[in-house]
């Protein structure tokens, strides 16, 4: 066996192995990460959007269990969006919610999301 022969073979393995791993990567590139916040498939805005509602609900006078109900209505397709939704509603429904607007909620929520908070 030659030395051309053996690079060959060399450069060959090389090359299917960096397109292997460049096809797991862009396989795994639908998942929605905001920092080092796993999302699911929702956005940064769609929890700010969340954040903006569930405002809305604590404003007309909804109960931490009935914004807990409406959460649990709610279809996801990855378990972390539900569990980033809980912890926005105890934001919402904790001190913070007391002192925001929909829309200060809606933007607070989309730059800590998207700063990986």
């Amino acid at each position: 066996m030659s030395l051309l022969h053996v690079y060959n073979k060399i450069i060959s393995f090389s090359f299917i192995k960096t397109l292997a791993i460049f096809t797991v990567c862009l396989m795994f590139s639908h998942i929605t990460v905001g920092g080092d916040y796993p999302l699911g498939n929702m956005t940064c805005e769609d929890i700010g959007n969340f954040a903006a509602n569930a405002l809305n609900w604590r404003k007309r006078g909804f109960t931490p269990a009935e914004a807990l109900k409406k959460l649990d209505q709610i279809q996801f397709s990855d378990p972390v969006e539900r569990q980033n939704l809980l912890d926005v509603l105890k934001l919402v429904y904790g001190g913070y919610g007391t002192n925001w607007t929909e829309e200060s909620a809606r933007k607070v929520i989309t730059q800590d999301c998207k700063k990986g908070r």
